[in-house]
């Protein structure tokens, strides 16, 4: 019985090699791509949508035709070592419609769960004056990548805002320059290239700067 399901999930696999790009990693992370595919997929069909959905019930005569080909289309749209963990060997046992909740039950928990943890990264970020201005923004935009990997967004204004709330309270000249620029020179990658260029601008003062009888090095956020 198990060869004849190994069998069964190849064959499926070598159906529709146009899927293998939009595939479901087992680990999950492609989800929120695979659920926008699946869902096109599935309601470009004949009834497969609505078997899905169950609109279309077992007891209905458009239901074992549509079901067979929701369940190809499932099973084609995930990694084949996703299917043997999540139907343990007995593809047969499941319909379209067991598939699918079964797969966006899990995943929606876990990407939800992984939003809410990337979100709160960056609106818990704060530049840390141990590290220099372009350090401090390369974490900040590692963690906005986090965030769009879990499948949340963030639009350019709200990045920009939480990103100036990030900066520590002696760049508060800094902010108050940018504030006072013209609305449309405000957007992300212009913050970005005036934080970069900050930096240059403390690197000079701390090469000028007289050095203490200990040798301590000068702050990366002067006053």
């Amino acid at each position: 019985m198990a060869n004849s399901n190994e069998n069964v999930l190849h064959s499926l696999a070598t159906k529709l090699p146009n899927y293998a790009a939009f595939r479901l990693h087992i680990s999950g992370n492609n989800y929120p791509d695979w659920k926008t595919v699946i869902n096109v997929l599935l309601s470009a069909e004949p009834d497969c949508w609505e078997v899905v959905n169950q609109s279309i019930m077992p007891d209905d005569p458009k239901f074992a035709k549509a079901n067979s080909l929701a369940r190809t289309i499932i099973l084609n749209s995930l990694d084949i070592s996703l299917v043997r963990l999540k139907f343990k060997g007995n593809v047969s046992a499941f319909t379209a419609p067991m598939m699918y909740q079964l797969i966006t039950k899990e995943f929606d928990q876990v990407t939800g769960t992984k939003i809410q943890a990337t979100m709160r990264a960056v609106f818990n970020f704060r530049f840390n004056p141990n590290k220099s201005p372009v350090q401090n923004l390369t974490k900040f935009r590692q963690l906005l990548q986090d965030v769009t990997e879990s499948g949340g967004i963030l639009d350019d204004t709200v990045i920009t805002s939480r990103l100036l709330e990030a900066l520590p309270s002696t760049w508060s000249g800094f902010i108050q320059s940018w504030g006072i620029q013209a609305e449309e020179r405000q957007t992300v990658l212009n913050l970005y290239a005036a934080i970069e260029k900050r930096e240059t601008r403390l690197k000079s003062i701390a090469r000028n700067q007289p050095q203490s009888s200990n040798n301590s090095k000068p702050s990366n956020f002067p006053i």
